[in-house]
This record gives C-alpha cells, structure tokens and sequence, in this order.
C-alpha cells in the first residue's frame, strides 16, 4: 500500500484497518479487522465513541481479525470500555487469538474487561 503526501507535505502511513458496525436487538457489534496501532488508534477510537454515545447498552467488539495489538490499542479499548460503562452498559470482547488473549493476560485486563472466547456472545 503506498504512502500518501499530507496537504503538509509530510507522509501519512497506510491505514490497515478496517472496521464494521452491526446494529442489532441486543446491542452494537463493533467487527475489527487489520492492525490496532499507534497510527490506525484515532480511526478505531472513533469509531467506538460513536457507538458509545449512540446510546447502545451492549457494545461486542469481535477481535478475531486483528493481526497486531501495540500498547495503543490496549489503552482505546480500556478507553472505551470506561466510556462505555459510564452510560450504564456493558462493553465486552470477543477473541479466540491466543496472541492477543496472551497480551490481554499479560495486562491483566483480562480482569477487567469481558471477554467471551470465539464467536457466540
């Protein structure tokens, strides 16, 4: 994927990210797909407080399709997970990667968010 040149002149990194929102009876599923770094945070970080303040009760996002996690991404989700339980619902994940579920071992946020292993929450 080639760099594009900002209106500053300065190179912007491809976005390798990609994301989907379902709408449904219990709640938002929020699909991640791609890489949840420094450089595609803002996007994904967007794209959760829009569900957020939407008013949803259940926010699911499905992790299976992330293919790096930095730091980053870990503070977002926790980020929105704050929001999330602020309004009074649930925010929950779905993964089955052992990568990731080892890095959200590792953290210990594996005690503070919910996460339901594969794809029936």
């Amino acid at each position: 994927m080639p760099t594009k040149r900002t209106a500053s002149g300065v190179f912007a990194l491809p976005t390798v990210l990609d994301t989907d929102i379902r709408l449904g009876e219990s709640g938002a599923n929020v699909t991640v797909r791609g890489e949840i770094d420094v450089h595609t945070a803002p996007l994904l970080r967007q794209r959760l407080h829009d569900v957020v303040v939407q008013g949803e009760d259940r926010v699911v996002v499905h992790l299976d399709g992330v293919t790096f996690m930095d730091s980053t991404g870990l503070g977002l989700l926790v980020g929105a997970h704050k929001a999330q339980v602020a309004t009074g619902g649930s925010f929950e994940l779905v993964c089955s990667d052992p990568r990731l579920l080892r890095i959200l071992r590792i953290t210990g946020l594996h005690q503070v968010l919910t996460i339901h292993d594969g794809t029936d929450a």
